[in-house]
């Protein structure tokens, strides 16, 4: 099998702490072994990544068989964005959800979000901002040349799927995750803050 290497189409800007910590810990993540499998379980065509993947992705059309590295980098895209002010803005409205929706409380959170509203993101989904590589996008900046990206990307139907499937992950076997990333966060923010005190 292909190695999957589990890096977002652009990496986590610097500054942008939460961004660092949801990529690095999906990392972590796909190099850990799921709890609910065992060492006897691991083969060597099967690492643990794809023994993750496949717990997310076990009915998407192709099954794990369709993981590639394109499912790797969008899903380490997505995360990468939950940690940016917009991503974790949408884990909380998604939370605001869960009484109504239950574990799709992510999915639909993300579906109000990527819409193509009007006068909103120049008419982009967010789902073509976060995969633009990082030759589009528009360096002179969105307000004094328009558009944001120099070339909207070309995505696919599976695309929107990996994040809809990562979405529903996310409200059931997924919730652990984000608590640990918010925990790191936190973790990070505060020793960042003590450190610009004792330089101030």
């Amino acid at each position: 099998m292909t190695k999957l290497y589990h890096q977002p189409i652009r990496p986590p800007r610097n500054g942008h702490l939460g961004e660092q910590v949801y990529a690095e810990r999906w990392i972590e993540l796909m190099a850990s072994m799921p709890r609910d499998w065992s060492e006897d379980d691991y083969e060597d065509d099967y690492p643990p990544a794809l023994m993750h993947l496949a717990t997310i992705f076990w009915d998407m059309p192709g099954g794990y068989a369709a993981v590639d590295e394109r499912v790797s980098r969008v899903c380490a895209s997505f995360i990468c964005w939950l940690g940016c002010a917009i991503g974790n803005a949408t884990l909380n409205h998604a939370e605001c959800l869960r009484a109504e929706h239950g574990d799709n409380c992510f999915l639909v959170a993300w579906t109000l979000h990527n819409q193509r509203p009007l006068g909103v993101n120049s008419g982009l989904r967010s789902l073509e901002l976060m995969l633009a590589e990082e030759s589009d996008l528009n360096d002179g900046g969105i307000f004094r040349c328009g558009m944001p990206l120099l070339r909207v990307p070309d995505l696919t139907v599976k695309d929107y799927e990996i994040v809809d499937h990562l979405t529903r992950w996310l409200g059931r076997g997924g919730k652990g995750f984000i608590l640990g990333c918010e925990i790191e966060y936190r973790k990070r923010d505060e020793w960042q803050r003590v450190q610009r005190r004792a330089t101030a």
